[in-house]
């Protein structure tokens, strides 16, 4: 008797289960289709940070970088900087050479913080170096890095990241252009230019050359993927 008492309640808890399973199987089912449809929609929480970041003003850092360059050595002089935006995480650079001294650099660094941003100089090393890199000065650029981001997500940075919710990261660099951008898009080679990168590693990429003084779109590089480390060192 208690037999089938247990046998009848077992079944009648089997029965219930089964239907919570089921229940619970069409909610998950439910939770990854609404998800599935907001992500068509809406950028992933990643991406969302690199929408609209907090970007470091290179003109308003510049004098402060360049003083303590010359303090490291008196004939520093300004290589390139960048904005380098991965997630929330937000570093902002200058690279200075000497001519003097051409087996040591000088890299000045600006990260974001709590309290701001705060700034970091650092010495590097260059040795089998024979000769400094070629300089940027300040009357070769009038565009700040503001600025040039602005211009690159209104020309079609904004688009790409809508389009390619994977990117998760943005390069802003005032340089030279090098041989392989020159190849690519018709730059001149060594001219200066802000090239701002959209990208994920080993995925795809959107690169925007803007004119330093006129503020003018020079080129547009894009490429469904591909972009490793070499190609980002030589992306200019």
């Amino acid at each position: 008797m208690h037999y089938f008492k247990y046998t009848k309640e077992k079944a009648k808890e089997e029965k219930q289960l089964a239907i919570l399973r089921i229940g619970a199987a069409i909610l998950i089912a439910a939770i990854a289709l609404t998800a599935y449809v907001m992500g068509c929609h809406i950028a992933p929480p990643a991406q969302e940070e690199i929408m609209e970041p907090k970007i470091p003003s290179i003109k308003e850092f510049y004098p402060q970088a360049l003083a303590e360059a010359r303090k490291w050595r008196t004939d520093a002089y300004m290589v390139d900087a960048d904005v380098y935006i991965h997630h929330s995480r937000v570093i902002g650079s200058f690279s200075f050479d000497s001519e003097s001294h051409p087996e040591v650099g000088f890299l000045f660094y600006i990260e974001e913080s709590d309290e701001g941003f705060h700034v970091e100089p650092e010495e590097v090393d260059a040795s089998g170096r024979l000769k400094a890199n070629p300089g940027i000065s300040h009357d070769e650029w009038e565009l700040d890095s503001l600025d040039a981001a602005r211009i690159a997500y209104e020309n079609g940075g904004r688009t790409f990241l809508k389009e390619h919710p994977e990117v998760d990261t943005v390069l802003l660099h005032l340089m030279h252009a090098s041989g392989s951008a020159s190849s690519r898009t018709g730059l001149p080679m060594g001219k200066v230019v802000w090239v701002v990168t959209f990208y994920r590693l080993r995925g795809a990429y959107m690169r925007i050359y803007i004119d330093p003084l006129t503020s003018e779109v020079l080129a547009t590089d894009l490429q469904e993927g591909g972009l490793d480390l070499e190609q980002l060192e030589g992306q200019g």
